[in-house]
């Protein structure tokens, strides 16, 4: 209410239209939090209205962008992919390559929900291209990490374990713990998969340990005490005095 009061207020005194159009993203941001994204949605539209009526291409991308991810969030991909190509197109016209490599990422994701794995593999793949030309090691291990996921959901496992291994070295370079947590947790999931139980037993119990130290719980550090548990069990009755008999 505030932000929209506000809003009314500069659009009476004719203040600048870049104001007004951030006043609008404003109200996107707080109705995006509050999980309303047609709101969100809707206000995002206004500010890239007006960036579009003023001949503003970063706020034009920044909307844009914007839009993207909600839509991606209304499980709107195909609207989702378009949002986020304007975006990119606009980064690379002004040389803003980071702000290009971050669409690249949101394009793969986008391709993921689809179930598009070639093209999320390419988008990523040039998102890795552009953060390694820009020296953003973070942006690197990112990439690593979602190519290693990409090719894991392929079946190519070879090629996903190695690429693990690549993020989770880069993130232990930069001192970063939680993906370092990440990372030992998706070389564990993938050794339990190829049936390499210590390997897999090895890897995520250091996932858990850390994520532990870090007071993280989220979607990663569920998935490694459920495949963890299941691990343990499988041992358990494997060795159990029943078992052994047979």
């Amino acid at each position: 209410a505030a932000f929209q009061a506000s809003l009314s207020l500069y659009q009476r005194h004719q203040v600048h239209p870049a104001e007004v159009a951030t006043q609008f993203d404003n109200i996107g941001n707080v109705q995006l939090y509050r999980g309303q994204l047609d709101s969100a949605l809707a206000a995002y539209r206004q500010a890239l209205d007006i960036y579009i009526q003023h001949n503003h291409p970063r706020g034009r991308a920044v909307q844009a962008s914007k839009m993207g991810q909600v839509l991606s969030k209304l499980d709107r991909f195909d609207e989702a992919l378009q949002a986020h190509r304007d975006a990119l197109a606009l980064y690379r016209e002004f040389d803003l390559y980071m702000e290009g490599g971050a669409e690249l990422d949101f394009i793969g994701r986008v391709y993921i929900e689809q179930k598009r794995m070639h093209e999320a593999l390419e988008a990523f793949q040039d998102a890795l291209h552009v953060f390694t030309q820009a020296g953003s090691r973070q942006g690197e291990a990112a990439q690593l990490d979602n190519i290693g996921n990409t090719y894991f959901e392929r079946g190519e496992l070879d090629k996903a374990l190695k690429t693990f291994g690549d993020a989770l070295h880069v993130f232990k370079l930069l001192g970063h713990r939680g993906g370092e947590a990440q990372s030992l947790g998706n070389i564990g999931l993938l050794y339990r998969r190829l049936g390499a139980e210590a390997e897999a037993l090895d890897h995520l119990s250091q996932a858990r340990d850390l994520y532990l130290t870090l007071g993280v719980q989220g979607p990663g550090s569920r998935a490694v005490e459920r495949a963890l548990a299941e691990l343990v069990d499988r041992r358990v009755n494997r060795e159990s005095p029943e078992n052994k008999k047979r």
